[in-house]
């Protein structure tokens, strides 16, 4: 397991590193991804905690409590990308949408990635749903996504409000 896991952690720099290439601002993109990180973990560590909803495979090599590492980095990299995606696809005038429009991008990739990840035991559910997952294992994420890109939104408003 160690060998995907660490392309995958590949992907996440390549991803950080192509997307601060010619960035001015890096240091409020940075700040995103390590809130995301942080938001993420915490949240899938109190749900796992609180209510023994899934369980990750032990096939896993890192884990940071309840939860593999690559998980807890991916997560930011899933949000910010639904994130640009959803801002280019706006027209203008419209950009109230965007949270919304990342929310479903993200749904849209989990409805894909979870029966894939429980059929492969990366993780396993422990409530009934179509392919073995529930529908919180794909609301709950495109939930999450809509908060995150909601505040950043909101955070881009008001500091283009300056």
């Amino acid at each position: 397991m160690l060998l995907p896991e660490l392309a995958g952690f590949a992907t996440v720099a390549v991803y950080i590193v192509a997307h601060m290439s010619g960035q001015p601002e890096r240091k409020q993109f940075i700040i995103r991804i390590i809130l995301v990180c942080a938001a993420s973990w915490i949240t899938e560590e109190s749900c796992i905690l609180l209510y023994d909803f899934y369980d990750y495979s032990a096939d896993w090599s890192l884990f940071l409590a309840h939860l593999p590492l690559l998980v807890i980095v991916i997560w930011p990299i899933v949000v910010h990308s639904a994130w640009n995606l959803a801002s280019q696809i706006m027209q203008p005038g419209r950009s109230r949408l965007v949270p919304l429009t990342a929310a479903a991008i993200v749904l849209t990739d989990a409805a894909l990635i979870e029966p894939v990840g429980v059929q492969t035991g990366l993780w396993s559910w422990n409530r009934p749903g179509l392919f073995d997952v529930p529908p919180i294992g794909i609301l709950g994420w495109a939930y999450f996504a809509f908060l995150c890109v909601l505040f950043f939104e909101q955070r881009k408003r008001k500091n283009n409000a300056k």
